[in-house]
């Protein structure tokens, strides 16, 4: 007997998207913003699992007065997000009536990390925005004023894979709404005579400088390391799964991702002056991440070495304002590599 399939509960709502496209007469191409109603899960019941419950650092270096809480939604980070039509009022004038009374989402809350491209996919040109919006509902024709002039199949495309984002990032719970996102950060900062561990979403610090949520002890030790005493803890972490925690949200996947982005990009322009296996490390560090998605945490590791070995046996021998720059990074790299056999308990857990 075959057990009949449950559909998953969902909400409809409408999402922010953009397409490329060319125009029939065979000039520029457009992006035209779009508007693209979709459905999104519904977990009326609260069943899908808890990731970790936050304080965050919010404005004005004070810690916020609310608990963020982040999902597991099968391997992706979803976060609560507390004012999902914010800028509603600001698109009412471009949208149709129709969209008004939905949950209105920008592409940020369905790709995380999305920054749109400078340049047009199909002509490589510099980005015109069309002058209209283009909505697509999810039963009905696609309405854009003027788009007879424009080719209409990538908009099609770009109305589906906006649909297939919203279904797998945007969930509807008794608390609220939740988005794609990241876990929150330990950022060691130090401005003037003030020093902070901070534990925030935003970029307060470098890449040497920055921990991951459940590694607040290393961030302590390293920030007491490298600048002194006196650091002030800005945020808690009440709740923590870390078995749930995905592969590219742990502390030396990310730090591997970003320092090997990072140096590679810096020394792109001396490659042809490195020696062969300094040739090999930069490689390994400009494709962190594919490497990583192949072999897993055993290529961080690697990338961490030849990261070492980029920024200490070739950078230490530029100028010592290079040096001062990358401290952060070398000091954390060698810390991290030391102590790869020997791990520590490194949960900070509020009570």
């Amino acid at each position: 007997m075959t057990t009949p399939c449950v559909p998953i509960p969902t909400e409809k709502v409408c999402v922010e998207f953009y397409a490329d496209v060319p125009s029939r007469a065979g000039g520029r191409g457009w992006r035209v913003p779009m508007a693209v109603e979709a459905s999104a899960q519904r977990d009326a019941a609260a069943a899908i699992p808890t990731l970790a419950v936050c304080t965050l650092c919010g404005s004005y270096d004070e810690p916020d007065e609310d608990r963020t809480t982040y999902l597991d939604s099968g391997g992706s980070v979803l976060v609560q997000l507390r004012d999902p039509n914010g800028h509603l009022a600001a698109a009412r004038s471009k949208l149709l009536p129709a969209v008004h009374p939905l949950p209105y989402f920008r592409r940020h809350h369905i790709e995380q990390g999305h920054i749109p491209p400078r340049h047009h996919a199909i002509d490589g040109e510099a980005v015109r925005t069309y002058p209209h919006v283009a909505y697509m509902p999810l039963d009905g024709d696609l309405q854009l004023e003027g788009g007879e002039d424009l080719v209409l199949a990538p908009i099609a495309q770009a109305a589906a894979h906006a649909r297939e984002l919203a279904a797998s990032s945007l969930l509807l719970r008794p608390e609220g709404w939740f988005t794609a996102g990241a876990l929150p950060h330990w950022s060691v900062y130090v401005h003037g005579a003030r020093k902070a561990l901070m534990l925030t979403e935003r970029a307060h610090a470098s890449i040497g400088n920055t921990f991951a949520v459940d590694r607040y002890r290393e961030a302590a030790d390293h920030a007491e390391r490298i600048y002194g005493a006196g650091f002030e803890t800005i945020g808690e972490l009440h709740e923590i799964a870390p078995g749930r925690i995905p592969l590219f949200e742990t502390d030396l996947v990310k730090l591997a991702c970003r320092l090997g982005d990072n140096a590679a990009r810096f020394l792109a322009d001396q490659v042809v002056g490195m020696e062969g296996d300094l040739v090999q490390s930069w490689h390994e560090a400009a494709n962190a991440r594919e490497l990583v998605s192949a072999e897993g945490i055993s290529a961080a590791y690697r990338v961490l070495t030849a990261c070492e070995r980029l920024l200490g046996d070739f950078l230490w021998t530029k100028t010592q304002r290079h040096e001062r720059g990358w401290r952060a990074e070398i000091v954390r790299v060698r810390t991290e590599l030391e102590a790869a056999d020997a791990p520590r308990p490194n949960l900070m857990v509020a009570p």
